[in-house]
């Protein structure tokens, strides 16, 4: 709690509050622009990779759409509300240092809330693709998934089922590796977002468990600590 308050006072005594939130929207901005940077690489040769282009061309103008509409979240509701906000982080300070890290967390989370909805929408288009694939391939070998017994089973297809299927898996099998790269790329963003919560959460964890109070008193040499009444 003492820390809390100490932060709470520097920040209200000295004209860091202003500095802090041209720094959140400074930071805000830089990570849209080399977000913009990530998708305009990922939509030519990234790597030396070649990529199928029209489905590498749509959902990068996909991404880049709502990167779009995230710039006008920061320019509507993030730019006239940041400072009132980082006052509310600095106020919390009463209930201790820890409630300010746990804000500063939930703060971490809404400036990348965008990333997070890239990763979703970059894991379900793959993992849709991928149990197709997964699928189409027993195709193949005479298998099938049994729903109700959860197994493999084997099965008997006509020449149609193996020709509509023999053109949808090279179809998919061709489109996969444009989906799993912007998989990779936004689960790699997501999980650096989640070791830098994880690690506010270790540090809020510390001082939760840390004997601060007693400390200072050692420090100071106050009477309590030398066992005198």
């Amino acid at each position: 709690m003492l820390l809390g308050i100490f932060l709470l006072w520097v920040l209200l005594r000295s004209p860091l509050l202003p500095t802090v939130a041209d720094s959140v929207l400074f930071f805000a901005e830089n990570l849209v622009r080399i977000l913009q940077e990530l998708l305009n690489w990922l939509m030519g040769v990234p790597a030396g990779l070649k990529l199928n282009v029209p489905l590498n061309f749509a959902l990068g103008k996909f991404f880049l759409y709502h990167i779009y509409l995230w710039k006008g979240y920061i320019a509507i509701l993030l730019m006239p509300n940041l400072a009132p906000l980082l006052l509310c982080i600095a106020l919390v300070g009463i209930g201790g240092v820890s409630f300010q890290l746990s804000m500063l967390s939930d703060l971490m989370g809404l400036l990348t809330f965008h990333m997070y909805c890239f990763y979703v929408y970059a894991a379900r288009l793959y993992f849709l693709m991928f149990y197709a694939v997964r699928s189409l391939f027993r195709l193949f070998r005479g298998k099938k998934w049994n729903v109700l017994r959860e197994r493999v089973d084997s099965c008997s297809y006509d020449m149609d089922q193996l020709f509509a299927g023999s053109i949808l898996f090279a179809v998919l099998l061709f489109l996969l590796p444009t989906v799993l790269m912007y998989y990779a790329v936004f689960t790699s963003l997501r999980v650096a977002v989640i070791v830098i919560q994880s690690t506010l959460s270790a540090l809020i964890g510390f001082i939760n468990s840390s004997p601060v109070y007693p400390v200072i008193l050692w420090l100071r040499q106050a009477p309590a600590t030398k066992g005198i009444a």
